[in-house]
């Protein structure tokens, strides 16, 4: 069988992955609040056949604020949004923390940028691993154990949250004014340890279903969590 590989971009801050990139000559030192420039370098990955955008996120700086700037995007979401309008088939891929987001929230955003990119969304599901972030969030860092379960139970709550329309639930049909078919949009009433939701999303399925995910892990929990 053919093998081939998958490549994928870092969409970071506007100017490159090195610390002093934003100093280049010919890099504008305003490019990491352009969402113009983030656009622009996305359009170039897609001519260039890339595979996917793909966003980390902190969300926090802890750095040398003085000289150096801060590694992540203003806000994922909101970029990839922009992106979105401006590209036609590359995927977009951002980080969502399972510790700091409740999965409602997290269904709901990814769920409509799946929609609004015509299905290529994947959620990049971490757990969070810094005590800065955690204090953003006016909380201290849960321990592994702990993050691993609210992430699994959050996954499987996503997923579930996604799925709550049916596949031909979207009628939309003026002449009989049927919106949708309510037996197939359902609650879901999940729930565990650490997170519940009733249900249901009230975003119809995207044009490739469920948005996919990844996981960027690499800790014993991280890969038994990747591996379900």
């Amino acid at each position: 069988m053919t093998r081939q590989m998958i490549i994928g971009m870092h969409l970071g801050n506007g100017y490159g992955n090195l610390p002093g990139a934003w100093r280049a000559p010919a890099v504008d030192p305003t490019s990491y609040t352009s969402f113009d420039a983030k656009v622009r370098h996305a359009q170039a990955a897609e001519r260039g056949k890339l595979q996917f955008l793909f966003l980390p996120d902190g969300p926090s700086h802890v750095g040398d604020i003085e000289n150096e700037p801060p590694n992540f995007n203003l806000d994922v979401m909101v970029t990839l949004a922009a992106v979105a309008r401006e590209t036609n088939r590359i995927g977009l891929v951002a980080t969502g923390s399972t510790t700091f987001n409740e999965p409602f929230n997290l269904a709901r955003q990814f769920k409509a940028l799946d929609v609004m990119s015509h299905g290529r969304t994947g959620w990049n599901a971490v757990t969070s691993s810094g005590e800065d972030v955690a204090a953003n969030y006016g909380a201290r860092l849960p321990s592994s154990s702990e993050r691993y379960g609210r992430a699994h139970e959050t996954v499987q709550l996503v997923q579930a949250l996604w799925g709550s329309w049916g596949k031909a639930a979207w009628v939309h049909d003026k002449a009989t004014g049927r919106f949708a078919n309510a037996e197939q949009v359902a609650p879901i009433n999940m729930g565990g340890n650490f997170v519940a939701s009733r249900g249901p999303l009230y975003i119809p399925p995207s044009e490739q279903g469920q948005p996919v995910i990844f996981h960027a892990g690499g800790s014993p929990n991280a890969l038994d969590l990747a591996g379900r």
